[in-house]
Order: structure tokens, then C-alpha cells, then sequence
């Protein structure tokens, strides 16, 4: 069950001891849905088989208005239990063990506007009834029939679906067995079996709505079949719908050609069949033979063992405009956030990247989440963390090794916003929590990129072809069944011999993560390392070290691994001749670290470096001293040492655009204790940075921006090389603005304006705006608030423009914008993706919404209004300010001031997350 007993005061509202053993076995579940628009009637027989001798039992039943309740052959009376949301049912006798039972419930569900789980109303289209859909994760089956909402309570399901007429699609798991029919005087009815796949209740969705569906048969090189269908708005374009199913497609090939336990045997032979797949796609489309290709793809197939194969007849992708989330496995019927199912034309960049990871991602749920599932709400991680690093596996796969670590390494050292700064916030939670009092406290950077890279970590010292073997056995022996964190590891040992259980407890269950204090020394032609973990506290962490030595001509003279497990170590290697040590090549383990190591050697290493990551985080320390030695008043200007290795950079990213910009990201903040709140100072040091290079390198950085010329649209994988060359070519744009010279800045400003106007890329696009909006400049703002009738054209096109509104440097135009924006008509508060780019946005520029008095105040009303429509956005928000417990007293005591305001509005408001996350941060500032 999942409600927690005692009177004593916790911190959290369920424990592990709160999922225990059911007393029941799930077997089945019939449902019958009759759907209105502002109601539905569900009709529930829940089969199970008793485990052991019980005179009751509880429901997981919330929001629901019970009509009946019965059991066959027994006599029952039930309770409702509203603030424990149970349905204690009560036996007339003792059930016995073994006994099989029919409970039977009739209840109704209502359908909401902004509470996204369970039923809730969705998008219309315009003269079509409402839309309806599930969110289940995880406990939103609860609110549509009384069940055991527990992640082992896997089972078929029977569901029937009666609505209107009207709508075009009826939608729920597993395959149809009766199509529609009439049922009433304008409804029909359509009933599904899912029956192949046990599910847990999280799984479950239902569905009815006005879509335009597209759909592709999909052929796997053996011949087997099902079909793909994309589900989305009315009025699609047909071309970018085929563009979506073509990734989607890619997706479940590569899941099957490039995974499971031969993955590095069959490499070779998987390549080859790739190309084979990709001709064969080719002819189909251009309507030729393709049964040739057919016959090849076949016969390379033949007593190969593949990965994943899907088990259904319909693979179904759902556009759902209003999700806490971006995407949700749904056995069968998969949720995608609509703004990014499909290459809409005005999709950026980043949200066609997110398009093509968020359908692999979701795929391979099937395998990893579906057929296998977690026991609990705490292996949600478990669910998640392999997922992600097979999604991960698959952008390396399209995008480049160099491209895609470079980007997730990033999202991690970020000193402002990345997963380490946020993972020692107030709010943070280990992997494994002790406990919690939301699921979607749950879903976090934590879970989905902190725990990738614990699993990252195990692959590292198994090895490759081990990691895989021991994921192919986890996979085959907790098929259709649950597994917690010491089944996956198990599965880890058996195949490597190695012991991970002490690092995986490590791991998963402390805050934080390891830093580390490297003394090193080379004397005699030996290197010495002594490395100390600073942050140990009662156990050490266990973790790969990887390290790289190179010599003065820059090659690289040794690599290697060495498992740490102690609070201190010591690394000795004979070598000759040492220019300088990489040390955590590819960010091998998740740490951060300090070493004795001089400028000379950064830079050195930043040219030489094999590792592309090795090479960034010198790129990162040279800017973190130079941006700390302004920040404390040593330096006034900026090296030209450091502005020349900037050039190189850029120079380099124009002749090579496989990593993009990103080998030159400059970092918001910085990750000195002492300097990292300072965000106006930060923000004007940046733009020094940027102003200072333009003055020494504006006509050359012009001539590198107009060499860049990116190729129009021609197929989603050639699109790849032109998101590379925008970024460089946008990111050489940011810079041009901050030349200070007059005449040269209205030649940059020009550029900008004319690229908004002519470009036909969404990206270029909102980039024009987004420095216009960084400007604060009267005229640049001006011109962006003008757009505002063309950004509200669609719903894509308005969530990148809302987030560009937010981004407004300076504070009395963000404010005025933000408040005249939550008054307009056509701005829905309701709406998850509206509320994240404008106002978790607003949140996120800390030196108005921190550092000024009119930034805090907007932001407490923002924290009110928003708790009362939509906890899990609040929880974001909640997030940032969890960071306070590092800034300066002084901004702590603002904090502390809004946060109490925050608490005395909410007061009665049942908002209980809200309430407990304010609490933890208080707490922690004392």
C-alpha cells in the first residue's frame, strides 16, 4: 500500500517500510470508462489471489466518489478514507490463502484543468469536444478507479472506452479487440486486451481526443511487423509528420541492432545492417523494390542475437500539450509534450535534439521500466538511469562521441545551474532517498543525470562487453517481474566477479558526490599522486580514476584506471617525460577535484589534450582564475593570454564544427565560494569578456561569421551538421553585440535584426531576440516586445519567446513584461510549459530575481500564485532557491524573508510539498 502509519512527526511522508509485501497478488483488472466531458463512470473488476489470510482490504482510492462497492461471495462494507485516499474494504469473513477475488467498484472521476495526474483536460482543437488524458506517474491510476497503485502490482487489463462520437481517437493500452462501435445515442464504444505485458498501474493510459494520426509500418530484418502511429494536433504538415515517424523508426532499429548482450560482438555486422535498413527506407518511400534489400537485411540477421524487440502490434506516440513532464512511457501509448513530437517549423535547435532523444528514450522504456520495472517509488532511479544511458548511447550514436559528452558534461560542471551545484543544494536528495513526500520530488537532475553517471561509472570498471552481458541477464531474469537496486547489481557481479555492492550503497544513498585533493609530485622520473577525499565523512567513496599522462610533444604516454576505495590513495608511475597530467579523461567518475597545476599546464593542455573533455575542463579552470582574479580586484582587464586562447577556440570550432561551440562555453558563473552570488557582477564580468575580445578581434570574428553558411532542410539526419554550424555561427553573434566601438556595434545590431527577419531557422530566430533581450537596451527590448502578436501564432513558437522574455536583463522591463503577460488573453497559467519558460525562466535570472528588492518581491507572488495551480513547477522554482545555503548572508536573509512570506500565504491551502520543501530550505539556512 502507499500511505505511512504512526502519530510521531516525520520528516518525510513515506519510508521504504511504507512498500512492503502486498497481501494480495494482482492478477487482472477490467475497466469499463463511460467518458463525459466532465465526469467519467468507471467500472472496476479487480481479480487477485491472496497471498494470506485477510479480513480486509485497502484501496488506493483518491478524489473518487465511490457509488458501490462488492466483492464476489463475500460480504463486504468499506470505508473512504479521504486525507489517507484508502478504500478500506472490510470482509465478512476471513479470506484465506490462495483464494481468488472478484472486487468489483463503481466510481467516478472528474477531470481537471491543471492538477496533471490522473484525468486531466488536455488542449482542444477548436469546435471538438474536450480533450481528455492520463498522467499515472506515479500514483496518478488512483485517481481514476480504486486500485493497489503500487509499482509490483503488475497485471492485464481489459479496458472499454465509451465517449463521444465526436472524438477521432479512443486510446488506452494493448490492442483492440473490439473496434468501435454505437453505444448510445451519439457515443460509441471500443474495447483493448493488454494482455502480452504485465504492467504496473504508473503504465496505465486512457485517452480520448481530436488528433490527426500518421502512421508507418515498421519492418524488423527478420520480417517481423507492427505499426507506428504519431498522434497530433489537426492540421499537421504532413512532411515533418513523416520526418517524426522516420526518427521514431531510426529509434526502434537502433534499439535493436546496437543493444542487448552480443552489442560489441555483432558490431561490425549491425553497422553493416544499419546501412542496409537505411537503403531499404529509402526505396520504400521512393516507391521502388525494396525486397532485395529485404532479403540482405535478413540474412545478416540470421543467428545474430539482437537487442530489444518490440512485443506489441501498435507502437503509439501521443502529442500531450500540457505534461509536467516531457515525455511518459506508456505501455503501448507513449505521452510526448506536443511542442516536441515533430519538427514544427518553429522548433529550435535544442527542442528538435530533444525530439529525437526523448523517442529513444521513451522506447526503450518498453524493455527497461515496462518489462522490467522497479519495486518502488525509490528505484524510480533504477528505471530512469539506464534508460537515459542508452539514450545517451544513441546520441553518441548520431550526433558524435565528442559532441554529445561535451554536452552532458557541461550540463553537470555548469558552476550556476548544473547537476553538481544543484546536488549540494538544500533540496537535493541522494539517488536513493531515505524517504520523500511527493513522487515528483523524485524527478530531478539526480535521477536523471547524477544516476546515469553512477551507471556510467559501473560500465567503466566492468567494461563494455561485461556492462552489457550483465544488463542482457537483469533484463531476462526480472522479465514481467519488479527488481530493486541489489538485483541490478547483482547481475553487475555475476558477469565481472568484481564486488560493486559497497560503491553502490555509497552512491546511491549518500548526498553529493566525492571531492578530491591531488598532491602530485615528479621527482626522478617518477609521478606521484596522493589524492585525498575531502568529504568521505564515515564511509569512502568507490569510483574509477581514470588519468592520462602526456609528454612535452603532446603525446599521450600512458592511460589508465584505478579503482579507488579509500579516503586516501597513492598513484606512483615511472615516466620520463611529463608535460602535464589529464586527470578524469571523458569524466569517467562523477567528482570534482583540486590540483597543484600552474597556468602553463592548462594551457598546454588545452592544445595537446586527446580527451576532448580533458581539453574543456582546462578550458574551464583558465576561465574560472582569470574570471576570479577580477571578481577579487587583482585584475582590471583581461589577459590577452586569455583572450587569444578564446580566438583559437572559435577559430578552431569554424574549421571543425563536429563539437560545435560548446569547447568554448562561457560559463554564467563561477564555482568560487564567495563569488558565485555575485550574478550582476558576473553578468557585467561576461560581457567584458566578450566586449575586450570584439576589441581586438571584431573584424576577424565578422569574417569568421559570414564564412559559416548552413544548408537548408534536406532530412532530419543531415540536419545534425547545421544545428553544429548555427551554434557556432549564433555563438560568434553573441559576441559581436558587446563591441564597444559605436559604429561597429550598429553594424552587429544590424546583423542581429536582419537575421530575426530573414532567417528561416527558429533558432536563429529566438537567438536574435534573446540577445535583445540580454541588451536591456531600450531600443533592442522595444523591438522584442513588438513581436509579441507573431509569437503568439502558435503554441511552439510561444514557449521559446516567453523563455527569451525571461531572460530580459534589466529588472524594471523583465517585471513590467512578465506582470503585462500574466494579464494577456492569450496566456495560460494552466499550461506546464507556459509557467516553466516564463516563469521558472524568470527564476532563473538570479540577478534580478535574487539580487534586487523588486526581483524578490515579483518573486514571492510568483511562488504564491504559481503553488496554488501547479506543485511540481513550485518545486522547480523551489530548486533554485534550495542553492541560497551557499550564498552571502546578506542575500540569505532576503531569501529567508520571502520564503516566510511564502509559507504564511499558502496557509491552509493543502499544499503539503510546497510547505515541507520551504521548511528544508529554512531549516538548512538556519
Amino acid at each position: 500500500m502507499c500511505s505511512s502509519s504512526g502519530s510521531e512527526k516525520k520528516k518525510f511522508k513515506y519510508y521504504p517500510e511504507d512498500f512492503g509485501d502486498l497481501t494480495v497478488e494482482v492478477n487482472h483488472m477490467d475497466l469499463i470508462f463511460d467518458v463525459y466531458e466532465d465526469h467519467t463512470v468507471v467500472d472496476s473488476v479487480l481479480h487477485v489471489r491472496t497471498k494470506e489470510e485477510i479480513e480486509s482490504l485497502d484501496l488506493n482510492a483518491k478524489n473518487l466518489e465511490v457509488l458501490s462497492v462488492k466483492v464476489e461471495g463475500v460480504d463486504v462494507e468499506y470505508n473512504l478514507y479521504e486525507e489517507d485516499d484508502l478504500l478500506e474494504i472490510l470482509f465478512g469473513r476471513i479470506v484465506d490463502e490462495g483464494e481468488k477475488l472478484r472486487v468489483y467498484t463503481k466510481t467516478i472521476c472528474r477531470p481537471t484543468e491543471n492538477v496533471l495526474e490522473g484525468l486531466y483536460y488536455d488542449v482542444t482543437p477548436s469546435n471538438c469536444p474536450k480533450t481528455q488524458i492520463t498522467q499515472c506517474q506515479q500514483w496518478g491510476f488512483q485517481r481514476i478507479v480504486p486500485c493497489i497503485d503500487d509499482m509490483t502490482a503488475k497485471c492485464t487489463y481489459k479496458t472499454t472506452i465509451i465517449a463521444d462520437a465526436s472524438y477521432t481517437n479512443y486510446l488506452t493500452n494493448g490492442d483492440v479487440i473490439e473496434d468501435i462501435s454505437a453505444a448510445d445515442e451519439g457515443r460509441v464504444k471500443i474495447v483493448y486486451d493488454n494482455s502480452v505485458t504485465p504492467m504496473a498501474t504508473y503504465l496505465f493510459f486512457l485517452g480520448v481526443g481530436t488528433y490527426q494520426t500518421f502512421e508507418r509500418e515498421f519492418v524488423y530484418p527478420e520480417g517481423d511487423k507492427f505499426m507506428l502511429e504519431l498522434l497530433v494536433p489537426p492540421g499537421s504538415d504532413n512532411e515533418r509528420a513523416e520526418v517524426a515517424l522516420d526518427v521514431l523508426a531510426d529509434a526502434v532499429m537502433w534499439v535493436y541492432l546496437f543493444t542487448g548482450a552480443d552489442r560489441y560482438k555483432n558490431m561490425k555486422k549491425a553497422e553493416k545492417m544499419w546501412s542496409l535498413y537505411q537503403k531499404r527506407e529509402r526505396l520504400r518511400k521512393e516507391g521502388g523494390d525494396w525486397a532485395e534489400v529485404q532479403t540482405k537485411l535478413k540474412i545478416e540477421a540470421d543467428s545474430l542475437n539482437m537487442g530489444y524487440k518490440y512485443t506489441g502490434s501498435v507502437y503509439r506516440e501521443i502529442g500531450m500539450q500540457n505534461s509536467d513532464f516531457g515525455g511518459m512511457e506508456n505501455v503501448g501509448n507513449t505521452t510526448i509534450v506536443t511542442n516536441r513530437i515533430m519538427p514544427f517549423e518553429d522548433m529550435t535547435d535544442g527542442g528538435f535534439r530533444y525530439m529525437i532523444s526523448v523517442k529513444v528514450h521513451e522506447y526503450y522504456h518498453n524493455l527497461n521500466g515496462s518489462e522490467v520495472t522497479g519495486r518502488s517509488p525509490f528505484e524510480i532511479w533504477l528505471n530512469e538511469a539506464v534508460t537515459v544511458f542508452m539514450e545517451e548511447e544513441y546520441g553518441r550514436f548520431l550526433w558524435g562521441e565528442d559532441y554529445c559528452r561535451l554536452e552532458e558534461v557541461i550540463g553537470i560542471v555548469a558552476p550556476d545551474v548544473g547537476v553538481m551545484a544543484r546536488d549540494k543544494g538544500s533540496l537535493a536528495m541522494p539517488i536513493e532517498p531515505d524517504g520523500f513526500n511527493d513522487t515528483n520530488e523524485l524527478i530531478t537532475g539526480v535521477t536523471y543525470v547524477k544516476a546515469p553517471e553512477f551507471v556510467r561509472m559501473i560500465e567503466t570498471l566492468l567494461g563494455k562487453e561485461k556492462f552489457v552481458k550483465g544488463l542482457d541477464r537483469y533484463h531476462k531474469r526480472f522479465k514481467h517481474g519488479n527488481a530493486s537496486r541489489a538485483d541490478w547489481v547483482k547481475a553487475m557481479e555475476e558477469v565481472s566477479g568484481l564486488n560493486l555492492s559497497g560503491m553502490a550503497e555509497t552512491w546511491l544513498k549518500k548526498l553529493e558526490f566525492p571531492h578530491l585533493k591531488i598532491n602530485k609530485t615528479w621527482e626522478d622520473g617518477v609521478l606521484t599522486m596522493k589524492i585525498r577525499q575531502t568529504n568521505c565523512e564515515d564511509k569512502p567513496w568507490e569510483f574509477p580514476f581514470k588519468y592520462a599522462l602526456y609528454d612535452k610533444e603532446g603525446e599521450k604516454v600512458l592511460e589508465e584506471v584505478y579503482w579507488v576505495k579509500n579516503e586516501l590513495e597513492e598513484l606512483s608511475v615511472e615516466v620520463e617525460d611529463l608535460n602535464f597530467v589529464s586527470i578524469n579523461p571523458g569524466f569517467s567518475a562523477f567528482f570534482t577535484y583540486e590540483m597543484n597545476v600552474s597556468d602553463d599546464d592548462l594551457y598546454a593542455q588545452v592544445f595537446l589534450d586527446k580527451d576532448v573533455i580533458g581539453r574543456f575542463m582546462a578550458w574551464n579552470e583558465i576561465q574560472e582564475r582569470v574570471k576570479v582574479a577580477v571578481l577579487r580586484g587583482e585584475e582590471e582587464n583581461i589577459s590577452d593570454n586569455f583572450l587569444d586562447l578564446l580566438m583559437e577556440l572559435i577559430q578552431y570550432s569554424v574549421s571543425d564544427y563536429s563539437r560545435g561551440a560548446m569547447p568554448w562555453t562561457l560559463f554564467k558563473g563561477v564555482g568560487e565560494f564567495g563569488f558565485a552570488d555575485r550574478y550582476s557582477d558576473l553578468f557585467v564580468l561576461n560581457r567584458q569578456i566578450k566586449s575586450e575580445l570584439c576589441d581586438k578581434y571584431f573584424e576577424d570574428l565578422l569574417d569568421l561569421w559570414r564564412s559559416i553558411e548552413v544548408d537548408s532542410f534536406s532530412g532530419y539526419l543531415s540536419e545534425i551538421e547545421n544545428i553544429k554550424k548555427r551554434e557556432v555561427k549564433n555563438s560568434i553573434l553573441s559576441l559581436l553585440v558587446e563591441v564597444k566601438d559605436e559604429e561597429k556595434s550598429k553594424e552587429a545590431w544590424s546583423l542581429v535584426e536582419e537575421q530575426f527577419k530573414q532567417s528561416n531557422s527558429a533558432s536563429d530566430k529566438m537567438v536574435a531576440l534573446r540577445l535583445m533581450a540580454l541588451s536591456g537596451k531600450d531600443e533592442q527590448v522595444e523591438f522584442l516586445l513588438e513581436q509579441q502578436d507573431w509569437a503568439t501564432e502558435n503554441l511552439v513558437r510561444l514557449e521559446s519567446y516567453l523563455s527569451v522574455i525571461a531572460s530580459i536583463s534589466d529588472a524594471e522591463k523583465l517585471i513590467n513584461s512578465i506582470k503585462s503577460i500574466l494579464k494577456a488573453d492569450w496566456f495560460d497559467i494552466n499550461q506546464s510549459s507556459q509557467q516553466r519558460a516564463l516563469l521558472v525562466g524568470f527564476v532563473g535570472n538570479r540577478k534580478i530575481s535574487f539580487e534586487t528588492e523588486e526581483g524578490r518581491e515579483f518573486l514571492e507572488n510568483i511562488i504564491v500564485k504559481l503553488a496554488k495551480v501547479n506543485e511540481y513547477t513550485t518545486f522547480r522554482i523551489l530548486g533554485v532557491l534550495g542553492q541560497a545555503k551557499d550564498m552571502r548572508p546578506s542575500l540569505q536573509e532576503e531569501i529567508v524573508l520571502v520564503l516566510e512570506s511564502v509559507l504564511s500565504s499558502i496557509k491552509g491551502h493543502e499544499l503539503a510539498s510546497v510547505e515541507n520543501n520551504i521548511n528544508n530550505i529554512l531549516a538548512d539556512l538556519g
